[in-house]
């Protein structure tokens, strides 16, 4: 997987020292249990292999991305 993350303002994580961004590249691991005859997720962990620090004045990506959602969540948690 592959993921961007950016905040309004400059940040001091582990990952990002002073970066506004960060470009995130690993995995996912997913585990599914069935319960009542209904498959559903019971686990998921992100593995971040490599993380890419982006300056405060990096732009935006151009590309179509997606505003985060919580739609598909039951009762919107």
């Amino acid at each position: 997987m592959m993921d961007y993350l950016e905040w309004p303002t400059k940040i001091n994580l582990a990952e990002a020292p002073a970066a506004r961004a960060y470009y995130g590249f690993g995995h996912y691991e997913e585990e599914y249990r069935k319960i009542a005859g209904n498959w559903k997720m019971y686990r998921l962990r992100l593995t971040r292999l490599r993380t890419v620090p982006l300056p405060d004045d990096h732009p935006s990506p151009s590309g179509r991305m997606p505003a985060a959602s919580t739609d598909w969540l039951p009762h919107g948690r």
